[in-house]
């Protein structure tokens, strides 16, 4: 029994690092190989976003570059009179607004041809052209109005997130000058893009990942991936503020853990004349934990190995117990032995008093090597065991022990009272 438990304990010592190991390093590569792909994913999607900020700026300025929209200022009389007898110069303008939902399909909000003073000249929504009494008279107080006529020709603006006034719906502008010979400033060309649209990307894109757009600023997520942009809702996740210490770091790129999922993230490089300073997320769906990318044969070799050492241990626990047992009784009589007898009288000493003494009784066959030697040692034995037995089964109704000391010397110890050991002397001479 003890060889084999210690082949059992041998097995379990070798298949317990092996099934360790290959875990651990399991484990590595599937970890490793999940923060490649959320940085991959992170600065792709933040590709994306600066490529639409840069082709947005470009159309813009193509877009105003529009002859239409220098000749409606040709036209005389006032703003009303030359929308009123604008015919095909106006028509052009609108269809130059237009074209723009042909280049950003289902994602313009609404395009616009608005005067230096404020009233909208020409609108585009959905491919509605804007009758004159649906142009707002006045643009002034919008977000992107004032920064878009500081700017020099050739330059855009683009306005953080706003709701549309007119669409209702979470907006990012882009606005510029209407080109001129003489320098001057009359008029701006301007097309919404809605934040929806980037969610969708950023949704397609983040097919095994989260994907959260970041405010800089603020730490707030500007668009969420799993979250539709609902008209009348919040922009994007207000109450998520678990990303505020990657934009306080401050840090342009880099992975770290948020309640144990692991994310990478990405800053878009700041373009002149962009109000928008954002970061891409790319978060795992799922906390990593220890036993992420761990193959099922692995936990199974470390499961196995276990359970050879629980065994081994339960094994040689038992063999300790049975050794001892053993070296505290007579092989012969299996009756406690001589050192049995020290371990508890030294333990009954320490209990004994005057009120409840500890008694002890020698027992001493005489005649013994005679009865050897007139009926040999298997019948002397045989006496000795009866006799134990006789003993242990005499000390058994007063709470005491017998112990063989050797050869054929036996002792009893009992916890007595003062007056009861007559009784007890009377009764073990009988065996």
């Amino acid at each position: 029994m003890r060889r084999f438990s210690l082949s059992v304990l041998l097995v379990a010592i070798c298949l317990l690092p092996v099934g360790i190991g290959s875990g651990t390093s399991a484990h590595s590569h599937a970890v490793a190989a999940l923060d490649g792909a959320l940085a991959n994913t992170a600065a792709a999607q933040a590709q994306v976003l600066e490529d639409y900020f840069s082709r947005a700026r470009s159309i813009d300025l193509l877009t105003a570059n529009n002859p239409a929209f220098q000749d409606f200022y040709r036209l005389p009389g006032s703003r009303a009179d030359r929308i009123r007898a604008g015919g095909p110069v106006l028509d052009k303008a609108n269809q130059a607004l237009g074209y723009l939902e042909e280049l950003f399909p289902d994602s313009i909000g609404e395009a616009c041809f608005i005067d230096r003073n404020g009233p909208k000249i020409a609108r585009m929504v959905r491919g509605k052209w804007a009758t004159l009494q649906d142009l707002s008279p006045d643009e002034s107080g919008a977000a992107f109005f004032a920064p878009t006529f500081a700017l020099r020709h050739g330059q855009v603006y683009q306005a953080r997130p706003y709701v549309s006034p007119d669409t209702k719906e979470w907006v990012i502008s882009n606005s510029t000058l209407m080109p001129t010979t003489d320098g001057s400033k009359p008029a701006i060309v301007h097309f919404e893009v809605t934040i929806e649209s980037f969610r969708k990307v950023a949704a397609s894109l983040g097919s095994r990942f989260d994907i959260m757009v970041v405010d800089a600023r603020t730490g707030q997520v500007v668009v969420d991936s799993r979250q539709p942009q609902r008209i009348g809702a919040p922009l994007g996740s207000p109450d998520d503020r678990r990303f505020q210490p990657v934009t306080q770091a401050g840090t342009s790129q880099g992975s770290r853990s948020v309640s144990d999922r692991p994310l990478a993230f990405q800053r878009l490089q700041r373009q002149a004349h962009n109000a928008n300073d954002w970061y891409v997320v790319a978060a795992a769906r799922a906390p990593v934990g220890p036993l992420y990318g761990v193959s099922g044969w692995s936990i199974a070799l470390v499961v196995v190995a276990l359970a050879l050492l629980v065994f081994a241990a339960i094994a040689f626990l038992a063999q300790h117990r049975l050794l001892v047992a053993t070296s505290m009784s007579d092989a012969l009589t299996g009756i406690p032995n001589r050192r049995k007898l020290k371990t508890d009288l030294e333990r009954g000493l320490k209990d004994a008093s005057p009120a409840k003494p500890l008694l002890l009784m020698l027992f001493d066959l005489n005649g013994f090597k005679g009865y050897n030697d007139s009926f040999g040692h298997p019948a002397g034995d045989a006496l000795l065991i009866r006799l134990a037995k006789a003993l242990e089964q005499a000390m058994t109704d007063q709470g005491g022990c017998a112990y063989r000391l050797g050869g054929d010397e036996f002792c009893v110890l009992a916890a007595v009272g003062p007056d009861d050991t007559t009784p007890i002397v009377a009764r073990l001479p009988r065996p």
